[in-house]
């Protein structure tokens, strides 16, 4: 088995569902934005857009939870290079114990080009929200 080379990753629980991200601020944001649903998760930052990577955490969950994950998402920017990267990987398929198997799910993006700036755009949105519901507040006074 290969080496798996030290990445900024965070685990919350077991290692069923792995998140691969490009950057560590992506990861970040993202983990951000999604924090009640990352229950045996395991987020992995690719310093990049990196099959190998990939391939190791898989073969590393495998060994932590003696079973296949339950989900691999990669969830990289949303452009031309991460669609790439999902459209290469999305040509494997992982194999669980009973011979059934799935594939890569893609998680992009859909404000902003990454996680960080979907976030930074969530968080504007939801501040220009709370200050037209204050306005409106005193103006009915």
């Amino acid at each position: 088995m290969q080496q798996v080379h030290a990445r900024f990753n965070v685990k919350f629980g077991e290692p069923k569902h792995l998140k691969f991200y490009e950057s560590s601020i992506d990861l970040l944001s993202h983990a951000t934005l999604n924090k009640k649903e990352l229950k045996d998760t395991w987020l992995i930052s690719m310093e990049g857009l990196k099959h190998n990577t990939v391939y190791n955490y898989v073969l590393k969950a495998k060994e932590q939870l003696k079973d296949t994950p339950e989900s691999v998402s990669l969830c990289v920017d949303n452009d031309k290079a991460g669609k790439a990267f999902v459209e290469k990987l999305s040509m494997f398929e992982v194999k669980r114990k009973d011979d059934t198997s799935y594939s890569m799910q893609q998680e992009l993006p859909t404000k902003g080009k990454d996680w960080n700036e979907q976030l930074k755009l969530t968080v504007k949105n939801r501040e220009e929200a709370k200050k037209r519901t204050l306005q409106h507040k005193q103006l009915e006074r």
